[in-house]
């Protein structure tokens, strides 16, 4: 199969495993001890290293070569004689005359092993499930995990499902940040699960429990991007009726594309209309002009997130004209598909209408 036909998933699995078997090989072919070890506790261990190496960064702390090891091992336990072996190291980098682990050769390979191990973790309540779930959400994470849960069987989603719905329980009450994180990530994950049913009936269920706005505005966006329309109705006039609503929402945006990392503030993150967006506006755009149903689903509030920004800030900041052809063109391409329904159409057009006329009055 050519290569830009695999996604990025089967990518990084096919190199990583085959790292794995030469490393193992080299490794076998230069130990002192005669026992025979597998790629997969290779790989198995490079997972958990990096949940260790992600969860550091969170937490602002670095782990001397000995730490990090004796971490490893308390999770892959009888690994000892690999974790000390040149296989396991080559992934990854260190500092000061290599005595601090700093990362992996490529930010990439993190983010799938990461992924790796977070999915996994989903099915058995496993490290680093739950406490993933405590931090914010990584988006370049998301695009491995989503691939990987296409190859689960049923039985492995279902657990999925129920795992994280048990997360959201146990965490119902409480404002820490990780308290928070937790239920409203466990919300995000459960409306990407691939069975949609009955993400929906789960999502409908969390939201009759007593939830915090923040919560609520994360379960509601949830259901529209599953298609609940009159959900969309409810959270687009919950928005354009309540700031506080709507600066958690753009709050929320920010953090998860990287605009903002509030480490001292305690969650639902607020925007005061200070920071600037660019990555965010990137992201807003890429849910603009996708042809993926969850993101038609939301074009009206994606939109209007992308309004309410520039009206919060009075100014067009990186946005011009050209976004709003875009936006206008990605309109007119699910209008000609009919992909959405004429009541729906006109909505998304008329919220444009005030975008497009908010753009112009800031240009003057």
């Amino acid at each position: 199969m050519a290569l830009e036909r695999l996604d990025d998933s089967t990518i990084y699995a096919t190199f990583v495993r085959k790292w794995a078997d030469r490393e193992t090989l080299r490794y076998e072919q230069t130990a002192v001890s005669s026992s025979k070890l597998q790629a997969d506790s290779l790989i198995k261990c490079w997972e958990i290293a990096a949940w260790l190496i992600y969860e550091r960064r969170h937490l602002h702390q670095v782990m001397t070569r000995k730490d990090f090891a004796d971490s490893v091992l308390s999770v892959v336990e009888g690994t000892q004689a690999l974790v000390e072996s040149p296989a396991f190291n080559s992934l990854l980098t260190f500092a000061r005359q290599k005595t601090i682990v700093t990362g992996m050769f490529h930010e990439q390979f993190l983010e799938y092993l990461l992924a790796r191990a977070f999915v996994n973790g989903c099915t058995t309540k496993s490290l680093p499930f739950p406490r993933y779930l405590e931090y914010h959400i990584n988006f370049y994470v998301n695009r491995f995990i989503k691939l990987m849960w296409l190859e689960k069987s049923e039985k492995d989603l279902l657990r999925t499902l129920k795992h994280l719905k048990e997360v959201f329980r146990d965490n119902l009450s409480g404002q820490s940040p990780k308290t928070v994180n937790a239920r409203v990530n466990a919300v995000y994950y459960i409306s990407r699960v691939p069975m949609e049913d009955r993400a929906i009936r789960i999502l409908r269920g969390l939201l009759q429990e007593d939830v915090d706005l923040y919560t609520k505005n994360g379960i509601l966006f949830a259901l529209v991007r599953l298609g609940d329309r009159s959900r969309e109705k409810e959270l687009y006039n919950a928005l354009i009726s309540n700031e506080e609503a709507d600066s958690i929402n753009r709050g929320l945006h920010l953090v998860y594309f990287r605009d903002w990392n509030p480490s001292w503030e305690l969650p639902p993150y607020r925007d005061k209309a200070i920071i600037d967006w660019p990555r965010t506006l990137i992201g807003m755009m890429n849910h603009v002009e996708s042809d993926e149903r969850r993101f038609i689903n939301s074009r009206r509030l994606d939109i209007y997130i992308i309004r309410s920004f520039l009206q919060s800030r009075r100014c067009l900041g990186t946005f011009t004209e050209e976004h709003l052809n875009r936006i206008r063109a990605s309109i007119e391409n699910i209008a000609s598909q009919r992909l959405v329904s004429s009541d729906y159409l006109e909505e998304i057009n008329h919220e444009f209408s005030m975008l497009q006329s908010l753009a112009e009055r800031l240009s003057d």
